[in-house]
């Protein structure tokens, strides 16, 4: 393997991204003090960077920015990551996003066929618990991010309408779905679920949602909640034991707050029930998540948030980032507008906090298939 290709994106005399960040990062005295402030005043034990993470990326859950938090961590430190070949050509998801995920949906890549040791999963697929684990290997810290199923309904079907979806009125699909028969298809029904692996054929079973829900509580480490993305991201960063750069971020793909429909009451009491499953699933993660920011501290996680805050800023300022709202006219011929970042800087860090969840995959694959190729080829011995 040449130095360059070891080093991530970029040629080998540029530094790798991780020591781009840092230097950034230590220019910013302020929240280095804080940063070590709290680590003095809040010990805790010895422990390694977590290496080995698998990521259940559900829908409109700040699903892309949990993503390229991932996948920067994999570029910065030269892990591998599960990703099919044409990843960025199938709008980053596996050949089949309608399946639950199989290992042969990677076999034609080099990297499968040089055998590497997979330490990152985070793409889109109906989640498999035992495929998975099976393809990461053991050590594996699993976690997930929940949102309040009505607002990710919401988001779900304005996000379908900018993808060039010929969406109907909102009012009209909250109709055919008050009035539509058994056995009629569903619209986004439960989709936090289904991403996580159930049936949409138990969504009224009571006992199987339960059943799901339990499973879910004993595969993963840690469920996280939208609404509370700082907090989630504090603890994420104490259960990985990372460092607060490496979980800053930018609300990738995210809509204009002013573009988002104003729903009635009564189409919200309708979803209520429509998503009773999803609803269940959240309150039960929420009340396990509250428990555990009480266990955290709020002096602690407050002083932590502050000092996430403060990087968050330190990388917009260094990096030149520039928010931007880019309006378009959407399936119903309304304008909406969804935030946009850009960056003029040729910095490694820079570039991939900003770049979209395609351009990403396809900066993991590329650096990938270099790696694996290296492997594959025979060294000559002198």
């Amino acid at each position: 393997m040449d130095q360059g290709e070891a080093e991530g994106l970029k040629p080998k005399a540029t530094p790798r991204p991780q020591e781009v960040f840092s230097s950034m990062i230590e220019r910013n005295a302020f929240s280095m003090k804080h940063e070590k402030t709290v680590q003095q005043q809040y010990p805790q034990n010895q422990c390694s960077k977590k290496l080995k993470i698998g990521y259940a990326k559900v829908h409109k859950a700040a699903s892309t920015t949990n993503q390229n938090i991932m996948l920067r961590f994999a570029l910065a430190n030269k892990l591998n990551v599960v990703l099919p070949l044409d990843a960025a050509e199938n709008d980053g998801y596996f050949p089949d996003e309608y399946q639950k995920f199989n290992r042969n949906f990677i076999a034609d890549t080099p990297w499968e066929q040089a055998g590497m040791e997979y330490h990152i999963f985070c793409l889109h697929a109906i989640w498999d618990q035992d495929e998975i684990s099976a393809t990461l290997g053991d050590g594996v810290f699993y976690f997930t991010m929940l949102r309040h199923p009505i607002d990710l309904f919401i988001s779900f079907y304005e996000y379908k309408k900018t993808r060039g979806n010929n969406q109907a009125p909102l009012e009209v699909i909250i109709k055919y779905l008050q009035t539509k028969k058994p056995n009629q298809t569903g619209i986004l029904q439960n989709t936090q679920l289904l991403d996580l692996g159930l049936q949409e054929k138990y969504f009224n079973n009571t006992n199987k949602v339960n059943d799901k829900i339990r499973q879910i509580d004993q595969d993963f480490d840690l469920v996280l909640i939208r609404e509370r993305f700082a907090e989630s991201m504090v603890l994420l960063k104490d259960k990985l034991c990372w460092e607060t750069r490496d979980v800053v971020s930018l609300e990738l793909n995210k809509m204009n707050p002013k573009s988002k429909p104003k729903i009635s009451q009564e189409i919200r009491t309708f979803l209520e029930t429509y998503l009773a499953a999803d609803i269940e699933l959240y309150n039960y993660f929420k009340q396990k998540f509250d428990a555990q920011i009480n266990n955290f501290g709020k002096e602690r996680m407050e002083k932590e948030i502050n000092i996430l805050k403060e990087y968050n800023k330190q990388i917009m300022d260094d990096c030149s980032i520039k928010s931007t709202v880019a309006v378009f006219v959407n399936s119903d011929k309304v304008a909406q507008s969804q935030i946009r970042y850009s960056t003029n800087s040729t910095d490694n860090f820079c570039r991939s906090i900003v770049l979209d969840d395609v351009e990403l995959i396809q900066e993991a694959v590329d650096v990938q298939t270099r790696r694996a190729k290296a492997a594959l080829t025979p060294k000559i011995n002198n």
